[in-house]
This record gives C-alpha cells, structure tokens and sequence, in this order.
C-alpha cells in the first residue's frame, strides 16, 4: 500500500480515496510563477489547449473560478477517464428490493448522474439475488429475475450515464466457478443478474477473499468477466485487482430533521474512515522507518522485533496487534496508546497530528448534529414528537 498521509480505509484495508482529496491540487516544490499576462486574453483554441493538459484537480478547480471557463473545463472533467478509477459505492441499500421502497440517494445527484465508471460493493452478490424461499411472506417474496430487474432499474435510476460498472462481493461458497458444462447454482444466480443488466452497460464481478488471520497483505480482489450466451467460461481479467476507489461527493442537505439525521450519518463515516486511514499510517511508520532492518511492533508492551515486513504483518494479524482497543486508549492506559514510530520524519507527524485535531473536530460536529437531532425527537407521545 502506498504511504499516502491523506490515506482513508474500510473495513479489511480497503483504501478509498474522498473526493474531496481527489481534487485537491498537490502541493508544488517550487513555488508558481506569476504570469503578468491574462490568460483569457489567449486564443480559444490556444487556451483549449491549455486546458487539455490540465491534471484532473486542476480542472475541477477551473470548472468553480468564472462561467468563462466552466464549460470547457466541465465537458473535460468528464470525458477524462482512467481505466483502473472507478467511483466506490458502498451503500447497497440504494438498490434492495421490493421496487415501491423509497430511498434517498446520499450522493450529489448532479454529480452521480454524469459518472460513467461504478464500483457497486453487495458484499454477498449470490445471497442478495437468490429467489426467496416459501419462508418469506408472500407478499414481498420474488424471485432472482425479478430483484435482478429492480436492481438494474434502480442503478440506472440513480447513475444514469453509467457505462462500467463492476459488482463487488465476497467469494461465493465454491471459490472458482464451475467448469463449461458444469453448473453451480450461486454462480448461475449471478449470471442471471447480470444477463439483466441494459445493453448500453458492461458488467463485470469482482470476487475478494474472505479474510485470514494469516494474510500479510490486504485481501485480494479477483475481476472476472461473466460469460454472456455466446461464452462458455468465466474469465479472469485481473487474479490482483486494485483500483483506485473515489468516493463520491455528499448531497447537501437542507438544515431539517432528515437533513440534520443523514450529514450525522454523512460525517459520522467520513470520521471513520479518516480515523482508519491515521490508524494505518502509523502502524506502517514502525516499517517505513524502521533501523538497520529491525521492525518493531507497534504495540507497546510488545517486546517482538522483524527482519522482514512480511514476518511482521502476520505477527500484526494473527497476534491481533492490528487493532487497538479504542476504549483502552480512552481510558489513558499509556501501553495501549498508537503512536509513531520514534524515527518518523518530524514533517510527517506534523502532518498526522494536524490531521488528528482535524478529525477530532469531525467528531465533535458529529455530535452536534446528533444531539440537534436527540433534541427534536422530543420524549414520548409529545406535540415534538409529532412534528418531528
């Protein structure tokens, strides 16, 4: 994993980037120099040109400066696109059926309308489509076929310009799907979701492995391609598939009960992934900057040391010393405190500490805005209750 100090993480390791560190311009070695002449006095053709070699943050930042410039560098914002980039979706429930279930999308909808590339995390793809036994009430019972035609209304509901998407789950019971002219009723369910999907949408599956205490990497995604009618195979395109995952911008919300309910929720999970992102960094400083090839652990009444990083990741994994108990630290035991690494360059603890009074503050708004929340709900059977 590269040593990134804005690193954001999901469970299991999973690096995301938020999009507003996606755009944020990268600091400059040497500073800029100031140009004496104006740049909108330049050809239209000159300054397209201009345009077109502009970095992505660049553009985005051009798209917010005048009205001049919006449009050209708003259609190149879009048309801009990497193969391995794929905007993360992680909130599934967006597209569960029955049909008639109302949701709010907690993503900018001008925004999620122009992505094009999707990354859709179902967790277990071959349990959310499977047909529903005679166990489930009538009335919401339905079978694969139909919850795969909801959920690809659904997406093209929400995502309407989306032309790649890839359905990420974990791996099913059988971890390789079946040999041509063998059948495996999970890996069918699959097929038959993605048979549904519209023409104008290529789907792929990304399958990661179920985690092990003995890993000393983050589990691996494998991305297949699905056989349509005219193949007889799965296909892997990619055994060590690793995107780069944007998040996608938050809808803003209007100041309200459900506004002040969903940017809790909002800040809520940006908080945790900042805070697993800080978590990491500072495991990894004990490798980065480790003395003449001793690694330490990163627990402090752990006396262990390791001539190999990889001797060094399954101690942190099978001797649970990859997570600290936040309640320990809460309570100031100073041996369950995460620090640095002594030897970390000063300029990068700066930067992680600055960015911990950055994510306490987080906290604390969050708690603002869940007590405004508290206060409406009022107690019970109360004319506030009502209302709210």
């Amino acid at each position: 994993m590269s040593w990134d100090l804005n690193l954001c993480m999901e469970s299991f390791d999973k690096a995301v980037v938020p999009f507003h560190y996606y755009v944020k311009p990268k600091p400059q070695l040497n500073p800029p120099t100031l140009c004496s002449f104006p740049f909108l006095r330049l050809p239209v053709d000159l300054q397209l040109i201009v345009y077109e070699h502009c970095d992505l943050p660049t553009l985005f930042q051009l798209m917010q400066t005048c009205s001049y410039s919006r449009r050209a560098t708003t259609k190149l914002f879009w048309d801009t696109t990497f193969l391995n980039q794929w905007y993360h979706c992680p909130d599934y429930w967006l597209f569960e059926h029955p049909d008639d279930t109302f949701t709010i999308s907690p993503y900018c909808p001008e925004f999620a309308r122009q992505i094009t590339n999707i990354e859709i995390d179902l967790i277990r793809l071959e349990l959310r489509f499977r047909e529903d036994g005679e166990d489930r009430d009538e009335q919401f019972r339905a079978s694969t076929v139909m919850k795969a035609k909801i959920f690809w209304a659904k997406v093209e509901r929400v995502f309407p310009s989306a032309r790649r998407i890839v359905l990420t789950g974990c791996t099913p019971t059988q971890p390789d799907p079946p040999p041509p002219g063998a059948s495996d009723e999970e890996y069918a369910c699959i097929e038959t979701v993605l048979e549904h999907a519209a023409a104008h949408i290529k789907v792929y599956v990304a399958f990661i492995a179920y985690p092990s205490i003995e890993r000393e990497e983050p589990p691996r995604n494998t991305l297949w391609q699905v056989p349509c009618r005219s193949q007889s195979a799965w296909r892997v395109l990619d055994p060590d598939w690793k995107p780069i995952r944007v998040l996608l911008p938050h809808r803003r919300w209007p100041v309200s009960p459900l506004g002040d309910f969903q940017m809790f929720n909002q800040r809520f999970h940006s908080a945790i992934l900042e805070m697993r992102g800080i978590e990491w960094l500072m495991i990894e400083s004990y490798a980065r900057y480790a003395v003449n090839g001793v690694i330490h652990c990163p627990h402090l009444d752990c006396a262990e040391t390791f001539a190999t990083r990889s001797l060094w990741k399954r101690h942190l994994y099978a001797g649970g010393h990859r997570q600290f108990d936040i309640r320990l630290q809460s309570k100031g035991n100073p041996m369950h405190q995460l620090l640095c690494y002594k030897h970390t360059p000063e300029i990068e603890k700066r930067a992680i500490e600055t960015r911990q009074r950055r994510l306490d503050a987080m906290y604390l708004e969050a708690k603002k805005i869940q007590r405004r929340v508290g206060y409406g709900w009022g107690p019970p059977r109360s004319e506030q209750r009502k209302l709210f």
